[in-house]
């Protein structure tokens, strides 16, 4: 589907004095989008994430099915965010100043031991796209992180079956 609030955005735009760049009409009202954007993100992961999982632990035997548990933000953690888990591996997903945060661990008895780290970082255009860059590389969506996300998780659980 076309992003009509970018492409309002655009058309409103218009070249200012002495720019070769269009600027948009009411930066005021791009900021707000992209605001209201980047904090929506967990949310809108979490769902695309809840459907991916129910459809991988269709294809899966019980043993590698992957739960999904949202974080609750409280006085200690004002982030919000979910975890994806299967066996002794999961994915801590948080949103946190100003950027996405993935932590994938796992338990070695009553330790938690991280393994990978990822941050994603949001990449916007004047007009109000919204990207997330990965660890300074490459440019994802909310669809591609969902994927990332859940290839990380299973590529340890699969390494490391017992």
């Amino acid at each position: 589907m076309a992003d009509q609030e970018w492409i309002k955005n655009l058309a409103g735009a218009d070249v200012v004095a002495g720019s070769e760049a269009l600027e948009p009409q009411d930066e005021g009202a791009v900021r707000q989008l992209l605001t209201e954007r980047i904090e929506s993100t967990v949310d809108r992961i979490f769902s695309e994430m809840t459907e991916a999982c129910q459809v991988f632990n269709f294809y899966v035997g019980k043993d590698e099915e992957i739960n999904l548990y949202r974080l609750a933000a409280n006085a200690e953690t004002p982030a919000n965010g979910f975890t994806i888990m299967q066996g002794k591996y999961h994915i801590r997903f948080i949103y946190q100043n100003g950027h996405l945060t993935s932590k994938l661990a796992h338990f070695s008895g009553y330790d938690e031991k991280n393994v990978n780290v990822r941050q994603f970082k949001p990449f916007v255009d004047r007009f109000g796209s919204l990207l997330w860059k990965m660890n300074d590389i490459q440019l994802m969506d909310q669809t591609m992180i969902v994927k990332q996300l859940l290839e990380d998780l299973v590529t340890a659980f699969r390494q490391h079956r017992t």
